[in-house]
């Protein structure tokens, strides 16, 4: 989450703008909390979000890096 956060804080906001099916705020602060709040960090949000919310990202993000390929 921690790598993923931080890629999403270097993503302009102009394509932020045109994908709002990405959830980029959520996914910067979540970074925020595992990096600088992580004694507070709630595990069984933490894990839901890898199990849960994760792989449904990973598949969004997957189609705009193939439309952008094409």
């Amino acid at each position: 989450m921690q790598t993923v956060g931080e890629a999403a804080r270097h993503v302009s906001q102009e394509f932020c703008d045109e994908h709002p099916q990405i959830p980029w705020r959520a996914v910067v602060g979540m970074r925020h909390r595992v990096v600088h709040d992580y004694m507070n960090a709630d595990d069984d949000i933490l894990w839901d979000t890898v199990t849960n919310e994760l792989p449904a990202l990973i598949d969004e993000l997957e189609k705009l890096l193939s439309e952008d390929c094409t």
